[in-house]
């Protein structure tokens, strides 16, 4: 169907009642209510958007207030990050402990699911899958450390690990990655391996926190700030796992989240002669990113460039929409990402694991020089 003939088909339907429709959100003032066929097509098409329906379907994730904002949510926070790098020997020496190797192999598991769409029976088995690998990699802090399955209405949960912070416990640095995979007109019966959307971000954040334990576990340097690592069910059909999750931070003042880095997409390199990492510019805090632009500068070998992506392209944009500051690090300039992505050809032999493993330094660079700012 040509999009101008659906935008004309959704545009009459969306004055009826949204009983088995989905409410998606196209930008700050712009709603439409679809069929599930038309919401796939709109995927198909490649736009972006939020699915709001679960959040307006249940109401209590709201307080009153909010219920009466019309748009996003709130102003998003700003605040000051340090204004240089102040932990530069022991950022150094948890880098140095990269594996590439196991990286690979983590990879390799993920991507072998037949899909990981959230509906899909094997999505689930490749979020239980996560859930135990994560389990093993923070052994080492297993008497501190909090893994949460987050249930959704659908079988594939988001997961979230959380790291107390000592003396700001709500204070909140988090990294993201999403867990589901697409591909096709029928993404449920599709082969779907989405090792570069998003296997490699996940495995990115997977090894960054793998050494992020190990760190604390040799050194007792338990964070300040409470560090958390999400890995979202459903970013591929309008950011729902993260949304939930980030409406429901808005609302518990235990949970103010002070940094928000996404990972989605560190794989596919485009030309090896000129690595690079996109620092995305749009819908992002300025402030943390041009603090996530002086961690790649001092921590990372390729450079960043500045690049944009629109509207709810990836789960910073949930973040950014609950009044969190969010930045997004993405594996190149967007007109030089993976064209592989969304089809059975994402796969493992198309991503580079040694560009995933700059963004690993990102992680780590971000976790340890936050985990004692005094905010």
């Amino acid at each position: 169907m040509k999009l101008a003939l659906l935008l004309t088909a959704i545009g009459a339907a969306s004055a009826l009642p949204l009983e088995g429709r989905r409410r998606l959100q196209f930008n700050e003032t712009y709603t439409v209510d679809v069929t599930e066929e038309e919401k796939l097509a709109y995927i198909l098409s490649g736009k972006s958007f939020f699915d709001i329906t679960d959040l307006k379907q249940k109401p209590q994730l709201y307080s009153v207030s909010a219920l009466a904002r019309q748009s996003d949510r709130d102003p998003v926070a700003t605040y000051e990050y340090p204004a240089e790098l102040t932990h530069t020997k022991e950022v150094k020496s948890i880098i140095d402990g990269i594996d590439t190797k196991y990286m690979y192999n983590e990879l390799d598991k993920f991507s072998s699911f037949f899909t990981r769409y959230y509906t899909s029976p094997t999505g689930a088995q490749s979020a239980r899958w996560l859930f135990e690998t994560l389990r093993n990699v923070t052994a080492p802090i297993s008497e501190k450390v909090i893994l949460r399955q987050f249930k959704h209405d659908w079988d594939q949960f988001s997961i979230i690990v959380s790291i107390p912070g000592s003396a700001r416990p709500d204070k909140v640095i988090v990294l993201g990655a999403h867990q589901d995979s697409i591909a096709g007109p029928a993404p449920e019966t599709t082969r779907s391996p989405g090792a570069d959307d998003d296997g490699s971000g996940v495995i990115t954040n997977l090894e960054a926190l793998r050494l992020y334990s190990k760190y604390i576990s040799e050194t007792g340097n338990w964070p300040e700030n409470t560090v958390e690592f999400h890995f979202y069910s459903a970013e591929e059909v309008g950011l729902v796992g993260s949304l939930m999750i980030m409406s429901e931070y808005h609302d518990d003042p235990k949970k103010n989240v002070v940094a928000f880095l996404q990972h989605d997409m560190t794989g596919f390199v485009k030309d090896p002669n000129d690595p690079h990492v996109g620092v995305v510019l749009d819908y992002t805090d300025k402030s943390l990113t041009l603090f996530v632009a002086k961690l790649i500068e001092g921590y990372l070998t390729i450079p960043g460039r500045a690049t944009k992506c629109g509207y709810a392209c990836s789960d910073h944009g949930s973040a950014t929409k609950e009044g969190f500051p969010a930045a997004f690090a993405f594996e190149a300039v967007f007109e030089d990402s993976s064209p592989f992505i969304h089809s059975p050809q994402d796969t493992i032999d198309r991503v580079n694991v040694t560009h995933m493993a700059e963004f690993s330094k990102l992680a780590i660079g971000l976790v340890v020089e936050l985990s004692d700012w005094a905010v």
